[in-house]
């Protein structure tokens, strides 16, 4: 990049921002060498790649910004995400949030923490996420703020539900402003864990169509997504039965359409 994107800060959306996140988090998806490699063409400094169990990303930080990065699930463990165990609510903050992607952050946190306060400070952090990559940049970005962290902004990109309505009640309440939920037309992923779960989404919401984007306060009430699984509770059913019931909304959570989506945005 010739100009810095992410400084000075302002409040406001950003395409250009969001296509360098996704192309961050896409990053994140690639071999440890892939990611040092590609993050020093890019002249990023102090880098730190985590990697426990499923909880993968990176930290980088490059000028007057710092970077918190975390990788999307593999392909087809969606379903191990939304099983009883993990989409079960459990306490954070003034409300309740995924258990699944709460023991997954819990994982690298100390560590990431650590390495945050030392290489971060001064720095305006910016976290980002694809899929359940986008839930953990979220909880971070949540854990934070409560930390009195210096936040930049929160960009992910199809990223299910992470708490109930408490939890985004007090999230938005605290860092609405400054965090964007992009979704494309059609990605199924944003509708899981239902809302009969007592699930909420929070943050601004950026709906990506083909044309190139739009902004909504939140999805319509009623939508075909939510008329046709309304008598669904289990959560992974519920997948289930959307992926099946609308297969050519699958490749709507692909990353690269995301992406692709960007582009024509700017």
């Amino acid at each position: 990049m010739d100009k810095d994107l992410f400084y000075p800060h302002n409040l406001r959306f950003s395409s250009e921002r969001a296509l360098v996140l996704a192309q961050m988090s896409a990053l994140a998806y690639k071999p440890a060498e892939e990611i040092s490699a590609g993050l020093k063409q890019s002249d990023h400094k102090s880098v730190f790649i985590f990697e426990k169990d499923d909880t993968e990303g990176f930290f980088s930080v490059k000028g007057r910004s710092a970077f918190l990065i975390f990788r999307g699930t593999e392909k087809n463990s969606l379903q191990d995400w939304l099983t009883d165990f993990n989409v079960k609510l459990v306490p954070c903050g003034r409300g309740k949030v995924h258990r699944g992607v709460n023991l997954a952050l819990d994982r690298v946190w100390d560590k990431l923490e650590n390495r945050i306060i030392e290489h971060g400070r001064g720095k305006k952090i910016w976290c980002a996420g694809h899929s359940l990559g986008g839930a953990l940049a979220m909880l971070a970005f949540y854990r934070l703020a409560q930390s009195k962290a210096d936040l930049g902004g929160l960009y992910t990109f199809g990223q299910p539900c992470l708490g109930n309505k408490k939890f985004a009640r007090d999230f938005n309440l605290k860092l609405r402003k400054i965090s964007f939920r992009l979704v494309s037309e059609g990605d199924l992923t944003a509708w899981v864990p239902p809302r009969i779960l007592n699930y909420a989404h929070c943050g601004r919401l950026i709906y990506l169509k083909s044309y190139g984007r739009s902004y909504q306060e939140d999805f319509p009430v009623k939508t075909g997504f939510d008329r046709a699984g309304k008598n669904i509770v289990k959560a992974g059913e519920y997948y289930r039965f959307l992926r099946d019931r609308f297969p050519e909304r699958v490749k709507a959570h692909s990353l690269v359409n995301y992406l692709l989506l960007l582009k024509k945005t700017i």
